[in-house]
């Protein structure tokens, strides 16, 4: 009820109905016989609710809301077969998504093992050497960066902003939110090409965005901002530099954990980059492609539950579209 977790909840569910509550917390125990918890920790969780708290919320140095707003709160009360059949249909799309979302953690978990086996020991091999980055099959390389590609910086867009804009800015909040948030110009100051690499290359302390990487996927569509570098893959295979890039731990390195970290084009370009033959460069890479495939087909997936999910609370907790319930 107070801090950046104020108005989420948790439906608790345990047979013998002990837990322990911390004093930041407000616990609801309802009459099962009026209404059916499960609805109500369904509503907690409506575009209803939130716009509710985003009212009621008291700001300052520790947000809040007390127990007696919270039972100021009026709700919606059918009758309680009703309560109960949609809280139901709600269920079960909650098992649905929570189903995808086990899907989702264990192919990311599959990746995450196929990244450290592939990029270290390849596809087949059963010689290997020692390098700068560890054993590595005989017939690779490591190279720096600079060698296998072209670099060049962004530059600011503060002053070419345009909500209606023609061309997709790339700066860091694009990149670390895989291109969901965006920003639009009219200009395009810094042409960017299909196939080209771009990487954050500043970021707060412990910051998640540090090395983040994007791979361009279009002609004429996106402009590069400043403080983001875009590398141009020449003698490899850009997919599979990609993938060796991306948040690669000698660019995590630089984070001290203390003070911004903003890599410079010299650190960029000299990371050090392992490099199999083209041919086991183009199978490694389209196996993780099939991969991030899957994922998007997940991830979209869940979101299509999680809209429907938002459409049926706006039909059913308002009675704008009743069940039946035999």
């Amino acid at each position: 009820r107070t801090g950046n977790t104020v108005g989420k909840s948790y439906l608790h569910k345990s047979e013998n109905g002990q837990c322990a509550f911390a004093g930041y917390l407000i616990r609801f125990k309802l009459n099962n016989e009026l209404y059916n918890p499960v609805l109500l920790f369904h509503y907690l969780h409506s575009p209803f609710f939130w716009s509710w708290v985003n009212t009621t919320i008291r700001t300052g140095a520790q947000p809040n809301i007390n127990s007696q707003e919270y039972q100021s709160l009026k709700i919606s009360k059918p009758p309680l077969p009703e309560q109960n059949k949609i809280a139901s249909i709600l269920s079960t799309i909650d098992e649905k998504i929570e189903v995808i979302e086990t899907r989702i953690s264990e192919i990311e978990e599959l990746k995450k093992g196929l990244m450290q086996q592939l990029l270290t020991k390849g596809i087949g091999h059963t010689k290997f050497k020692n390098s700068t980055l560890g054993e590595i099959p005989e017939s690779w390389e490591v190279v720096k960066l600079e060698s296998v590609s072209e670099f060049s910086n962004g530059k600011g867009h503060e002053q070419s902003i345009d909500e209606n804009g023609k061309y997709i800015v790339v700066n860091s909040k694009f990149i670390s939110t895989d291109g969901n948030v965006k920003k639009y110009s009219n200009e395009n100051l810094c042409p960017l090409f299909n196939g080209d690499i771009v990487i954050v290359m500043s970021d707060i302390p412990n910051g998640k965005a540090i090395a983040k990487c994007f791979l361009v996927d279009e002609d004429s569509r996106y402009t590069l901002n400043q403080r983001i570098g875009a590398i141009k893959a020449t003698t490899v295979n850009n997919l599979f530099l990609y993938y060796i890039l991306n948040r690669n731990s000698y660019y995590l390195a630089f984070d001290n954990g203390a003070s911004q970290t903003n890599l410079r084009k010299e650190e960029v370009l000299h990371c050090p980059v392992p490099v199999p033959p083209l041919e086991e460069q183009n199978k490694i890479a389209s196996i993780f492609y099939a991969v991030d495939e899957k994922l998007k087909v997940l991830q979209a997936k869940k979101e299509t539950y999680a809209e429907l999910k938002k459409g049926l609370m706006q039909q059913l907790l308002t009675g704008k579209i009743r069940v039946k319930t035999n």
